[in-house]
């Protein structure tokens, strides 16, 4: 979508409270926040816009690539100070312009995610050259399964993870990498649920999907994780392919 429900709210918070006061303004977020922050800043009143400071969106998802490219989402970027660990999955979905900050975290794979484990010396965070090679793996992975998606077929792709996640009974992301190979055999149970019954030719690339995000959950991988992780994958491959 090039614009959701909590996008346009965060929108419309910008304009409620700012419009017409003469302040300077820093705008951030973490994560879903520091792709608010983005959005808000970016198409919000143009009076506010120019009291920015700056904005800052901490290992945040971008956006549609058509938001990317219009005027008020450009005219934004030199304020934005995007931030991600060094094996950022999250902050490196979809579209986003501009450089990153990589930093160096004491989590693992996607345990990153959580800025309690950046690195800091006194008032700055110890930055990296570049991000891992497992998230631009993913990265890699991820864009490319969802570049050849329609709209219709990338919903059922997130509906189908979240269906796995809700299945899962995790409150968070520890107690789901607890026991990855049992949630991803729970994508079998969602499989009747997909469209994509038509598209033989994507299902390889939805395994490897399925194993890159995996290995980054838990920044590591055993023969047997792996192992298990392709099972399950090649059992739903079946049963999308019947």
């Amino acid at each position: 979508m090039e614009e959701t429900a909590g996008q346009r709210e965060s929108l419309l918070y910008m304009n409620e409270h700012f419009l017409n006061k003469n302040v300077k303004l820093r705008v951030g977020g973490h994560s879903k926040g520091g792709n608010f922050a983005i959005y808000a800043s970016a198409f919000c009143d143009a009076s506010i816009q120019e009291n920015i400071i700056e904005v800052y969106s901490n290992d945040a998802p971008g956006f549609m690539y058509e938001i990317t490219m219009k005027e008020q989402y450009q005219k934004l970027l030199p304020k934005i100070k995007a931030i991600v660990p060094e094996c950022s999955v999250i902050g490196v979905l979809m579209y986003s312009s501009g450089k990153r900050k990589v930093i160096q975290s004491s989590g693992k794979g996607l345990m990153q995610h959580d800025a309690n484990t950046w690195q800091v010396i006194r008032n700055h965070f110890i930055e990296v050259e570049e991000r891992s090679a497992d998230s631009i793996l993913a990265d890699k992975t991820i864009r490319g399964w969802l570049k050849d998606l329609s709209l219709e077929d990338r919903e059922v792709f997130v509906q189908t993870i979240f269906e796995v996640l809700e299945s899962s009974g995790a409150a968070c992301v520890s107690e789901f990498n607890r026991s990855i190979i049992a949630n991803v055999i729970r994508l079998n149970n969602c499989a009747p649920s997909c469209s994509l019954h038509d598209k033989k030719e994507k299902l390889d690339n939805f395994k490897m999907v399925i194993v890159e995000l995996a290995k980054s959950y838990i920044g590591e991988t055993t023969d047997s994780l792996g192992n298990g992780i392709k099972e399950a994958a090649n059992t739903l491959k079946k049963k999308l392919s019947n």
